[in-house]
């Protein structure tokens, strides 16, 4: 299921046997922004987020983004892992973005 809000975020949601198990959403200009990924904590570790992760870069490069941008929590290591698997690259680092505290990680991958 998709949805678009005033924002201009495509929103999707994961449906695994009728049950929605986790949702997504980007952003898309020439260049493209993947807000967020969220996979139910009971359907993790069975490449859910992989296959999120490569269907937003299918679709994104299908309509002709350039770049796509993400962020990622500093203490997030397997999603560090993932996003680097696919080719992002760390470009800088956002101090102290999350209400926590936590910074995040801000990577770029070329869709051309």
């Amino acid at each position: 299921m998709q949805t678009e809000n005033e924002t201009h975020y495509r929103n999707f949601v994961v449906e695994l046997n009728n049950r929605i198990v986790g949702f997504f959403n980007f952003k898309q200009r020439c260049h493209a922004y993947i807000g967020m990924i969220g996979i139910d904590s009971n359907y993790r570790k069975r490449g859910l987020a992989r296959l999120v992760l490569e269907f937003s870069i299918n679709y994104l490069r299908e309509r002709n983004s350039r770049t796509a941008y993400l962020e990622v929590r500093t203490d997030n290591n397997a999603s560090i892992s993932l996003v680097e698997s696919f080719g992002f690259r760390n470009i800088g680092t956002r101090e102290n973005l999350m209400a926590d505290g936590c910074s995040t990680y801000v990577y770029s991958i070329n869709l051309k």
